[in-house]
């Protein structure tokens, strides 16, 4: 039996802790035996006053705060050095580079089999990064690390016993930390602890959980960015900041270099003190990449950037989404928080009502500290905590000037529209459903939930759902999208904020969506869904060799010989995927992120043969698409008339279409059409011949689905009945 294996990561990656500890205890958590460090890389020196001088002339135009000296370097595992250890055996490598602040390192063809788990721990081991594990790597192998105090850091790999040489890591920069931290004093003779340390604002410490340092993916820039709450309560990882750190050169354009760059950066969040004025830091979380979903960078605009983070941040309770305003309004006092230069989150405030500036913008001269580059991105907020805007652009001489230090800051509610378009507005990616609510509050996830239950509606039972992992004292209240039938949800049933759907063999639920309203107390906090169908739930198309068809699980799909079949469906969208069968696709191509697979169907040999795709979607759902191969493959095509529709069937014989006529194979085939609003089924017959006129007088206008059953085979149309 033929078997090939893809091994595709989620495209919902784990986050990656960094603890700062007293000095000698790092090696402790790791666990694993560390043999005495002896290798030592080096770094060459470098010219500091030159970079100063540039960061001097470069700093008030520049997009991003540059921090560090990147050395381009290429060292893999095989030239660190291994030692066998108790269950597997630890892979080591360090890195000095005089005088740094600090150090970072990008790593390429960055992969990790399970069980290994990597470390980055500074010489005083008073600072660890990690673990890394696999479910932490990216897809693209580009993976940064966080960054490390001191001027020496070591790379540690455990690789278990049964996953030796699995592991695969290249090192190919190293980033020499020159400014910034809490230690370093700028160009300008000032210091960024002129802003006062978010900690000593502790009733700032929920929005504060929002904030991100974001550490551009050339691994020497930093900016910040900050979590922002959907209407939806979907916690999705939508990320606000500044068109700067994506369009770095301010020239309007989103162009395909700048979004990838952006992409492929590093997130940092609840990097601050444990206290005011205090030495310990929180323990932070960092992730790796992003989508770019939307900005707005004309010369009169907002200047913002969307991105959605690939890592699936609901399940970390100590995180927070920021809360908005959609609408115009002036606010009357505020804050801003923010990490300017790479330092630990500091905040800024302003106890004056805002005043009109420019169309787009607010200008702010903070009463009590100032933005610094870094700054740029950080969300400003009202005298609610509400997000107001984001600071897109700093200018800073002298911090006694009001007229020389201030913060130009896009507005939250034009940014809503922005541009007009899904790439260059917010609110189709915060408001989803197009609800028009005004403003969101801030808030925390009540955690990672998920509606559980079989997704396959059993039409002659019961099927029962509950939401994982349910906070004490939150209640649920559940909705299905359409009316279906009477009875067709039982609300806290068979126990307290569970729900029953009792299926009806009269009637097709399909494709629908059950959602679970989570309270905590009268408050909505979280809002899940899960698609649930009489039917089963894998939805998408196939290209046979001859039309485009839906996909009707359990149903085969068809495909002529010598011919490919291409698949596409949302849910093969960071899918893994793997092949078995009675024959081998001469093509065999998947690509996860745009979810879609290209099988080549062979034409020998002769006789009956079937690739059988097995597929676990990103959420774990399970299917198997069955891949037959068919001398014939029959195509419908629907017409719409007054008052009737005309079902027509073809058949593809080795690529030559041919009306079905007497001499045809087919005998007889099932039509059947549905009501997609209610899922009542309309019409069902038996139907001979290649063509069939249905009557719609005195149907509802609507959406309704044309099926046709041709033995194994189901054939589906979409038509609009006016």
């Amino acid at each position: 039996m033929a078997m090939m294996i893809i091994a595709c990561h989620s495209l919902s990656y784990s986050q990656v802790e960094t603890h700062y500890l007293n000095k000698g205890e790092a090696s402790k958590l790791i666990n694993k035996p560390i043999r005495t460090i002896s290798d030592v890389k080096v770094m060459p020196s470098f010219d500091l006053a030159q970079l100063e001088k540039e960061d001097a002339e470069r700093d008030s135009t520049a997009s991003m705060f540059r921090f560090g000296k990147p050395f381009d370097v290429s060292y893999t595992l095989a030239d660190g050095q291994w030692e066998n250890v108790e269950g597997g055996r630890m892979w080591s490598m360090t890195f000095k580079s005089e005088g740094a602040l600090s150090l970072n390192f990008i790593f390429n063809d960055f992969h990790l089999p399970e069980g290994a788990e990597l470390y980055v721990m500074n010489k005083e081991e008073s600072v660890l990064f990690g673990p890394v594990t696999k479910e932490c790597t990216t897809e693209n192998g580009f993976f940064l690390t966080d960054i490390i105090r001191g001027d020496q850091a070591s790379i540690l790999l455990f690789e278990p016993n049964d996953s030796k040489g699995m592991s695969s890591l290249v090192i190919n920069r190293v980033v020499h930390g020159y400014r910034g931290l809490e230690s370093s004093v700028e160009s300008s003779g000032t210091r960024t602890s002129n802003n006062q340390d978010v900690a000593c604002s502790p009733d700032y410490t929920l929005e504060s959980d929002a904030v991100a340092m974001i550490l551009y993916s050339e691994g020497f820039y930093v900016g910040t960015g900050f979590l922002i709450m959907s209407a939806d309560y979907s916690f999705k990882p939508y990320l606000l900041t500044s068109s700067y750190n994506v369009d770095v050169n301010d020239d309007g354009e989103f162009s395909y270099n700048e979004i990838d760059w952006a992409e492929n950066s590093m997130f940092k969040f609840r990097y601050k003190k444990t206290q005011c004025d205090g030495t310990e830091y929180v323990d932070s979380y960092t992730c790796n990449q992003a989508y770019f979903r939307a900005g707005w960078n004309t010369n009169y605009s907002t200047k913002f950037a969307l991105l959605e983070l690939k890592s699936n941040l609901k399940s970390k309770t100590e995180l927070a989404w920021l809360g908005w305003y959609n609408y115009n309004y002036y606010p009357s006092s505020g804050a801003c928080i923010h990490h300017p230069t790479n330092d630990v989150m500091k905040i800024s405030t302003f106890n004056y009502t805002l005043s009109f500036f420019e169309t787009y913008l607010w200008l702010v001269h903070f009463t009590e500290g100032y933005g610094y580059y870094g700054t740029r991105g950080a969300p400003l907020l009202d005298q609610n905590k509400r997000v107001a805007g984001h600071v897109y652009r700093t200018i800073y001489e002298d911090i006694n000037s009001l007229s020389t230090n201030f913060s130009k800051v896009g507005k939250f509610y034009l940014s809503w529209n922005g541009g007009g378009t899904d790439t260059s507005r917010l609110k189709n990616w915060l408001d989803p459903n197009n609800t028009g609510v005004l403003y969101m509050n801030s808030r925390r996830p009540l955690g990672d939930l998920h509606i559980m239950g079989d997704s396959v509606i059993h039409t002659d039972g019961s099927n029962v759902f509950y939401v994982s992992n349910l906070p004490s004292g939150t209640t649920v209240h559940w909705q299905i999208n359409s009316s279906y039938y009477d009875g067709v949800l039982e609300q806290d049933e068979p126990y307290v904020n569970q729900c029953t759907i009792e299926g009806d063999p009269d009637h097709e639920v399909v494709n629908a969506t059950l959602t679970a309203y989570v309270h905590s107390g009268s408050s909505l906090a979280q809002i899940v869904t899960k698609k649930v169908s009489t039917q089963e739930i894998f939805h998408g198309t196939y290209y046979n060799g001859q039309t485009t068809k839906q996909i009707n699980l359990p149903n085969p799909l068809y495909v002529l010989p010598g011919t490919n079949v291409y698949i596409t469906s949302s849910n093969l969208v960071g899918a893994s995927v793997y092949y078995e069968g009675n024959v081998t696709p001469y093509t065999w191509t998947f690509n996860s992120t745009t979810g879609s697979l290209n099988v080549g169907m062979p034409s020998s040999p002769s006789g009956t043969a079937a690739i059988i795709v097995h597929v676990t979607t990103a959420l774990g759902n399970s299917f198997t698409l069955p891949i037959v191969r068919a001398s014939v493959v029959y195509s419908i095509s629907v017409g719409t008339g007054l008052g009737q529709i005309t079902i027509s069937l073809a058949e593809n014989d080795r690529g030559i279409i041919q009306p079905i006529d007497g001499g045809s194979k087919l005998s007889s085939w099932k039509l059947e059409v549905y009501n997609s609003t209610n899922g009542n089924k309309v019409f069902s017959q038996e139907v001979e011949g290649e063509s069939f006129v249905i009557d719609t007088t005195g149907w509802d206008p609507g959406i309704y689905i044309v099926k046709a059953y041709i033995g194994d085979e189901v054939l589906s149309e979409k038509i609009v009945v006016k």
